[in-house]
């Protein structure tokens, strides 16, 4: 609730009448305001495979405060199967590409067991085209 009140513009809740059904936080880029970063997209066990997530995300990208916005940032560890689809199928909405770059391997993480977290980088696109 913190980050829908203090990012509102960037952030979104989905509620059913049975509670929480998904959340997507995210922040526009601090030096390219262009490109909108997802921080977090989560949606509750329930909700999941009935397009919610990817719903949520075309909501966000069409509010006012993502005018400039052409360019949609995450990352992704490469086994997270069900997120890396999410970002594709939007990709293939918004009629863009979506590319893929190591952006922290996973030995910067430490002696524990971590992927590497992968950059997805969706764009360029056009809101008015699509």
């Amino acid at each position: 609730m913190l980050l829908c009140d203090h990012f509102r513009d960037t952030c979104i809740f989905a509620g059913s009448n049975s509670g929480p059904a998904g959340f997507i936080s995210g922040y526009l880029h601090p030096s390219r305001r262009d490109t909108f970063f997802v921080w977090q997209v989560a949606v509750h066990p329930r909700f999941r495979r009935k397009g919610l997530g990817i719903g949520m995300l075309k909501h966000l990208i069409r509010r006012p405060a993502f005018h400039s916005v052409s360019y949609i940032e995450t990352t992704v560890t490469p086994s997270n199967d069900a997120s890396r689809n999410m970002f594709y199928s939007l990709a293939g909405e918004l009629k863009t590409h979506c590319i893929e770059e190591i952006c922290y391997p996973a030995e910067l993480f430490g002696k524990d067991a971590h992927e590497d977290e992968v950059l997805l980088r969706i764009g360029p696109f056009r809101l008015s085209e699509n």
